[in-house]
């Protein structure tokens, strides 16, 4: 079949900018429905200690972030390789690809992009990360010439791109905000996908000097609130952004490049290189997976509930508390008020002189504290523990006060065996985005490294890079 028969290309070949539009804006959509992205920017409020006043929070969300992100990162990741076939060769070759990939990993800043991965899976529902090479925007992993092109070139040259973890001629690995990622309106899990896409923002004058994109003189910001954002209500687009969105289709092993709201023409169209072991440059992370579509179920939306009813227990505790406080009563006259505010400013052994009888002035309590905030309290704290799957203990803090009180050793390790099975399946994933990401890595690295590569990521003396290429293409399979 020809490319001209596929659905999102004409007869001549060339996308189909309206088509893939209408595909994008219909994945959009269907995120927007299922991923709950109207409740984020909520939800980030949570995180971030933003409460309605009059409101005394216990914040939930913020405990349960800080301690799902440290149990499933990996603090101090490594890379083991071995090779598949026999022999002293084959073994050589798989401990140098090991070597280099714990190199990459450091350079990568691998570490540092899962924690945020996690972060958003967490309250999002789904994370993603993304392997490049070379650049961040390219479409492909080829090397350019960061000069303007001649139509706006000044007397300097200049970048397009500023990420400090990005190098010419190097792999590289970022996080992706689920509210970037689009994915095909009812994919159920994204091994079946037939494309992915990216929204992404950038300068004009960035896109305009990139001469890796055509079509982008007449390009102009795109300064209403875009069509994809990532559920931020609060803050406006900058006045010289413009909107792109990248296609990478995987059944033509192409990459497009549209600005939907400034162009009806194509920016980029190439074959996309990134495309390796037959899947994409994008990794998704799910821990709540769903049965019927690809977006992950929020932790956030199963904490919800429960933060809002603790919140609620926690403002009346304070109410009951306020209207608890003693208060003096006395006859009129009885004090005169120099006199009274001795006796309220605290000072020790202030004398207070009193016109009327003792009996005229007197203290009462109005009301008191209700057990039951206490009972229902700690049953929220229950419930959310349960959820989550950390005991008191996990969460950083002592499960008993009174030594007599406490579990004994064999219910401690129950519990924590328990709880380490729901976390040990959101780190086995991480583990095995870690697998595909650097197997992916290994293919750019290979066919695009030289000897000044190798040398400056693995010193001089690893720089038989020629014999490693050939031997890696004829028999090792790692």
């Amino acid at each position: 079949m020809g490319i001209a028969m596929i659905k999102g290309y004409n007869t001549n070949g060339q996308p189909d900018v309206a088509w893939w539009l209408d595909q994008i804006r219909q994945g959009i959509e269907w995120r927007k429905k299922h991923a709950k992205q109207q409740d984020w920017e909520r939800w980030r409020k949570y995180y971030r200690g933003e409460w309605p006043k009059g409101t005394l929070p216990v914040n939930l969300f913020f405990r349960m972030l800080r301690t799902v992100v440290p149990r499933v990162y990996f603090r101090n990741p490594s890379i083991s390789v071995v090779a598949t076939k026999p022999g002293y060769e084959q073994q050589v070759f798989a401990q140098l690809i090991e070597r280099v990939d714990n190199k990459l990993l450091k350079v990568m800043d691998v570490k540092n992009q899962m924690k945020r991965i996690i972060h958003n899976t967490w309250m999002f529902g789904t994370g993603a990360g993304k392997l490049g090479f070379g650049a961040e925007f390219t479409p492909t992993p080829d090397i350019f010439d960061t000069a303007a092109p001649e139509e706006n070139r000044v007397s300097l040259n200049r970048r397009v791109e500023y990420n400090s973890n990005i190098s010419a001629n190097m792999p590289w690995f970022m996080s992706v905000h689920p509210g970037s990622l689009i994915v095909p309106k009812g994919l159920m899990q994204f091994a079946d996908t037939p494309w992915v896409a990216m929204w992404i923002k950038r300068s004009v004058d960035d896109v305009q000097s990139d001469p890796r994109l055509k079509n982008v003189k007449n390009l102009h910001s795109s300064n209403l609130k875009s069509f994809g954002d990532t559920g931020s209500l609060s803050e406006p687009q900058r006045n010289d952004e413009i909107d792109l969105v990248e296609i990478r289709d995987r059944r033509t092993r192409k990459v497009i490049i549209l600005a939907p709201y400034s162009s009806d023409r194509v920016l980029y169209y190439g074959d996309d290189e990134l495309q390796s072991n037959n899947r994409s440059n994008i990794y998704p992370v799910v821990f709540n997976p769903d049965d019927e579509i690809f977006w992950g179920v929020p932790d956030s939306v199963i904490l919800e509930p429960q933060q809002l009813e603790l919140n609620e227990i926690r403002t009346l505790q304070m109410k009951h508390r306020r209207i608890s406080m003693l208060k003096l009563v006395y006859k009129r006259n009885a004090i005169s008020k120099d006199e009274l505010e001795k006796m309220l400013n605290g000072e020790v052994m202030a004398a207070v002189e009193i016109t009327g009888e003792l009996s005229d002035i007197d203290t009462i309590e109005v009301g008191h504290i209700p057990d039951s905030l206490y009972t229902a309290s700690a049953e929220v704290q229950s419930d959310v523990r349960d959820q989550m799957g950390f005991s008191r203990n996990q969460g950083g803090e002592y499960a008993s006060q009174k030594s007599h009180n406490a579990p004994t050793a064999m219910e401690a390790q129950i519990v924590q065996a328990a709880s380490e099975i729901r976390v040990d399946e959101r780190r086995d994933g991480i583990a095995d985005i870690l697998v595909n990401i650097f197997e992916d890595a290994n293919v750019l690295v290979f066919d695009k490294w030289k000897d000044e590569e190798v040398v400056q990521v693995m010193g001089p003396e690893a720089t038989a890079l020629g014999s490693i290429q050939t031997s890696y293409a004829q028999s090792c399979s790692l």
